[in-house]
């Protein structure tokens, strides 16, 4: 009875030392710096139009040629990271983003600023999305919702303090000296914390978290779907889809919803809160749409959250007082925010682990469109008819179509492959 008892408290505090924990934080940190440098774009704005004179236009354009970039380097990361594992591939991100910002502190020329802030800091911030949620997907089988949700809550702290924190060195140091604390801060942060990273529980002779398979069993990370073979079937398509709606739901809220603010009169500090309030809520929103999804299932989770996000967009639509906006800012950034939460999750169950980071990659390209063609288009839909009611009713279109689309997602078996 003795000997039984050792043996449950050793598998006790095995269950509590798991290594699934420091994958998380890991992942955590490193996702929180990069998107928390990634968004600090704008307070290096006035410095460059100071010193060099160039248009906003101009220098904006560095920060389009980073997403497209990132779009584009985030497929082959994410293959990469099915390959060779996530340690190689976030060392090599990390060099091009901190390098990127250490030689950003040189530029003299607009194609160096292109060069460094463009290309090479686009390329270091591919590998710290997708193959960062496809690995913490691997690690966990239950809790694997809520895992996902504090680890997308990773992106909006460090958008919440990194941008803050450069502004006061700008600041004190001005912005050349700032670029080699940020690059510096980046390298010894982020490589560090990415030789902790492990592909597989296999790589340990662990099982993911709630994997009930014996041991010895053939192990769930070997199961599932080809990239090749995922891209034949609806599902794939129709969870593309979803990211696109739900990445065009949210932009259109972050470059529109303060300006719009401010045309109801709302004074330009009121109105920028409005933001920061649906960005601070997104943190604790991600981490309860991932408790509630893995209570409820991811899809549910998702529908719920595409409710709310409607009902934002209603209140926002039908109020111009100061309290009705702040309240859909509130709403907007624990749902609205929240539905990303439910991507990954969802395609793992949908296609399994076998090449999960890839196709993840693939269908997030869908979100990289849908966050580029929103502000653009419901701007565009301002400048014609003066309003941003139409734009706001094309968002709510959106939102329908996507909770349609997520209604209709069912699991692989159940549907006939394209």
């Amino acid at each position: 009875m003795e000997g039984r008892c050792i043996i449950l408290k050793e598998d006790a505090k095995k269950e509590r030392l798991f290594y699934g924990y420091t994958i998380e934080a890991s992942a955590f940190v490193i996702m929180a710096m990069a998107w928390g440098a990634n968004r600090s774009f704008g307070v290096f704005l006035e410095p460059l139009l100071n010193e060099f004179g160039w248009s906003r236009t101009t220098i904006s354009g560095a920060f389009t040629l980073s997403m497209i970039v990132l779009g584009i380097a985030s497929l082959v990361a994410g293959k990469l990271t099915d390959r060779i594992g996530p340690k190689k591939v976030l060392i090599a991100c990390a060099l091009f983003l901190g390098s990127g910002y250490l030689l950003m502190s040189r530029v003299t020329h607009i194609w160096e600023f292109y060069l460094y802030c463009g290309v090479m800091t686009g390329i270091g911030v591919s590998g710290m999305y997708s193959p960062l949620l496809s690995l913490v997907a691997r690690w966990f089988v239950k809790r694997r919702a809520l895992m996902t949700g504090i680890l997308v809550a990773g992106p909006a702290l460090g958008i919440t303090v990194v941008p803050f924190l450069l502004t006061l060195f700008i600041t004190s140091l001005g912005w050349r000296l700032s670029c080699v604390v940020l690059g510096v801060t980046l390298l010894i942060t982020i490589i560090p914390t990415a030789l902790l990273l492990k592909r597989d529980p296999d790589d340990m002779n662990l099982r993911p978290y709630g994997d009930e398979h014996r041991a010895g069993s053939p192990s769930l990370q070997l199961d599932g779907f080809t990239l090749g073979t995922a891209v034949r079937t609806s599902q794939f398509w129709m969870l593309g889809f979803i990211a696109f709606c739900s990445l065009f739901t949210i932009n259109v809220y972050v470059v529109h919803i303060v300006i719009h603010a401010i045309g109801l009169g709302l004074s330009s500090t009121s109105a920028a809160m409005l933001l920061s309030l649906a960005a601070g809520i997104s943190i604790a929103g991600r981490i309860i749409v991932g408790v509630v999804a893995d209570r409820i299932g991811n899809k549910l989770s998702l529908i719920l959250c595409y409710i709310l996000a409607a009902l934002a967009y209603l209140f926002i639509l039908s109020g111009s007082s100061m309290m009705i906006l702040y309240l859909a800012a509130v709403i907007f950034g624990a749902a609205g925010w929240g539905a990303a939460t439910t991507i990954t999750p969802l395609t793992a169950s949908l296609f399994g682990l076998r090449a999960h980071g890839t196709i993840l990659a693939h269908v997030l390209v869908g979100s990289t469109i849908g966050g580029a063609t929103g502000p653009v288009l419901i701007g565009y839909v301002y400048d014609i008819t003066g309003s941003y009611r139409y734009g706001f009713l094309i968002t709510l279109a959106v939102i329908a179509a996507a909770m349609v689309t997520t209604l209709l997602l069912k699991p692989m078996e159940e549907t006939d492959k394209l």
